[in-house]
């Protein structure tokens, strides 16, 4: 029997969760027990660095994961500065291709993120670089 005296969990998004817990007695008799939390929002952001569009499913798109925006834009560019992507949707994703619809060549893409924060609702704003790799 596995004894875990202290349990911990990590939301990444925040609003309502409903965590529960089963607990079993010495005697094998089991309990249940629910509480319904709130989790604050706080935005989160991960952006990856590299992605490979054609080497099947893995890292096959580049997609900055951002929780808890009350606004969002991003904006990839060329070497030259070009702007080859832009995109309002939190959830967007590049898939590798340029603006006229054929597949970007390798190399190194600077991107520009900006976000309103939801729970501060001040402005931040990212810069990087993803490289792609075909």
């Amino acid at each position: 029997m596995t004894e875990e005296r202290f349990t911990s969990h990590t939301y990444i998004e925040s609003g309502y969760h409903y965590p529960y817990q089963v607990v079993i007695n010495q005697y094998g008799c089991p309990d249940t027990s629910w509480q319904q939390i709130y989790v604050i929002p706080h935005t989160t952001i991960y952006i990856p660095n590299a992605f490979t569009p054609d080497a099947g499913n893995l890292n096959s798109f580049w997609q900055p994961q951002i929780y808890d925006t009350k606004a969002f834009k991003v904006w990839v560019f060329d070497r030259w500065g070009e702007v080859i992507l832009y995109s309002e949707d939190e959830h967007f994703y590049w898939n590798g291709n340029s603006p006229a619809g054929g597949p970007a060549p390798d190399g190194v893409y600077i991107y520009k993120i900006w976000w309103i924060d939801i729970d501060t609702e001040l402005e931040h704003e990212k810069h990087g670089h993803v490289t792609l790799l075909r």
